[in-house]
């Protein structure tokens, strides 16, 4: 390299980079959940089936062994 010669870097780029970005304003909203009859008190559960979280008012919670 000359003395006085000065390299500028333009651009990095890591990764894929990203062409666009979806605005979304609710979960609904979102393609990987699923809240049709949606209520008060409801949870979002991840159904692995599906491969989507899925609004529901039921939940059963093992605690396991002591």
């Amino acid at each position: 390299m000359a003395t006085g010669t000065v390299t500028k870097i333009k651009k990095i780029v890591v990764g894929r980079p990203i062409s666009t970005v979806q605005e979304v304003r609710t979960i609904g909203g979102l393609g990987d959940t699923q809240t049709t009859g949606v209520e008060d008190g409801y949870f979002l559960v991840y159904n692995a089936s599906t491969g989507k979280w899925v609004a529901t008012g039921e939940l059963t919670l093992d605690g396991g062994s002591y």
